[in-house]
């Protein structure tokens, strides 16, 4: 049996889908409080319809819900980096990807990664490993050619590194 509680959320989850599906504007005040709703699959509805809506003023509030959620679940973050590829704000994208949370600066990575930005090279420079092997991947595996450049110079230093550690002392 489920709970008032978890029926009235399955009820706002799928009015939020409802309401992106539908494309209902007027919703969108209403869904961006949505954003920061006690379940999980309200907040992940939410930030997809107002992506799919395409309301540029949520940006903000979906990046909250990110950093709120800190990649604590994963299907939250699915849905507020599909929300941000949707809006196709690429200045604020572009600014997650120095922001102090590690969680934005992944979460711009792989907005980056959908729209196949060359911008993504920045993150090859990250100071959490997570960050960089995300951009890496994402330069390769989809791939982003104009980024290519700079993947092959984060691995020619490690190569370099590689090799310098494997040499015996002294023998510089």
């Amino acid at each position: 049996p489920t709970s008032p509680s978890s029926n009235r959320s399955g009820i706002r989850a799928q009015t939020a889908k409802v309401l992106g599906e539908a494309r209902l504007i007027s919703s969108a005040d209403r869904l961006m409080r949505l954003l920061s709703d006690d379940a999980p699959r309200v907040r992940y509805f939410a930030a997809m319809a107002l992506g799919r809506m395409r309301i540029t003023e949520a940006h903000a509030p979906i990046v909250a819900m990110l950093a709120e959620n800190d990649g604590r679940d994963v299907f939250l973050r699915h849905a507020g980096v599909v929300a941000l590829e949707w809006l196709r704000d690429e200045q604020k994208t572009l600014l997650l990807a120095s922001e102090p949370l590690v969680e934005l600066r992944l979460s711009a990575a792989l907005v980056l990664r959908r729209w196949k930005h060359p911008a993504i090279a920045r993150l090859l420079q990250d100071a959490d490993d997570r960050v960089v092997l995300e951009a890496a991947r994402a330069i390769n595996d989809v791939p982003i050619p104009e980024a290519m450049p700079k993947l092959a110079e984060l691995a020619r230093r490690f190569a370099d590194v590689s090799a310098a550690a494997e040499r015996p002392a002294g023998l510089e």
